[in-house]
């Protein structure tokens, strides 16, 4: 799968990418996988028709899985147009007992506001 390529891609091939990439950046110098760019491919290549499953995902998984897992699907979230992306944001806020993914969720939601208001884009 070509990671600059911006076809679309299936459900499982965004949950493959989110295994893969970790085994592939784990042999290089950078050790795990920047979230943006991991959230910039799944805005981009799975979209909003992969927010039911990743973001059920984050409210389950959120505490307790990879840190750069749970960033990059909040900020995934926060860059598809689908109004469940705000509402799974929000149950991941009120539920995790971490308080920098709060308020990772949290600016994610404003920025969220602020675009669907014209203020200023993700």
């Amino acid at each position: 799968m070509d990671e600059d390529d911006e076809t679309p891609v299936s459900l499982s091939e965004c949950l493959d990418y989110l295994e893969r990439i970790e085994r592939e950046v784990a042999r290089t110098p950078m050790l795990v996988p920047p979230p943006e760019g991991v959230a910039h491919f799944l805005a981009t290549r799975c979209g909003p028709e992969a927010v039911a499953a990743l973001g059920s995902r984050l409210v389950e998984r959120g505490d307790g899985d990879r840190e750069w897992r749970t960033k990059a699907l909040v900020l995934y979230l926060g860059q598809v147009d689908d109004p469940a992306a705000a509402e799974t944001l929000q149950r991941f806020a009120a539920a995790t007992q971490r308080d920098d993914y709060r308020d990772l969720a949290g600016r994610t939601l404003v920025a969220i506001a602020d675009r669907k208001s014209g203020k200023h884009e993700v």
